[in-house]
């Protein structure tokens, strides 16, 4: 009898400590992968150096044609229209990024920011 109650109750610290063990590190692993998607979501919406050399020299109106040796591809700066989704596509990625927001959460404010820079390349490139 008293062996069966020790047994019990050895048996209901084990399986309530696993349990706890168990809840801690799921705990732990669901706050790390939140902490590293947060991250690569912050990370991934930011510009690199290539696009942030790129939005410059095509979002200035001044700048025709370049030479090879640049990297940016000729037909983005000969078709307005490309060039024009180009420019939006960086300034809002980067807008959205500076503000910290996700398109996929934030869709209505993503919306918003490339009608207004949308805008703002008709001002600027005014034909």
């Amino acid at each position: 009898m008293i062996f069966k109650f020790f047994y019990i109750r050895l048996k209901t610290i084990f399986i309530y400590n696993v349990a706890k063990i168990h809840h801690l590190t799921r705990d732990i692993w669901l706050r790390l992968s939140i902490n590293i998607n947060n991250y690569l979501l912050n990370y991934m919406d930011q510009l690199n150096d290539k696009e942030k050399k790129e939005l410059e020299l095509l979002d200035n109106p001044e700048v025709k044609y370049l030479t090879p040796s640049t990297g940016i591809v000729p037909y983005l700066l000969t078709d307005r229209n490309r060039r024009k989704d180009r420019v939006v596509e960086l300034r809002t990625k980067q807008k959205m990024a500076e503000e910290g927001l996700d398109e996929n959460k934030d869709w209505q404010k993503y919306y918003k920011i490339k009608s207004a820079e949308e805008k703002r390349f008709d001002e600027r490139f005014k034909s």
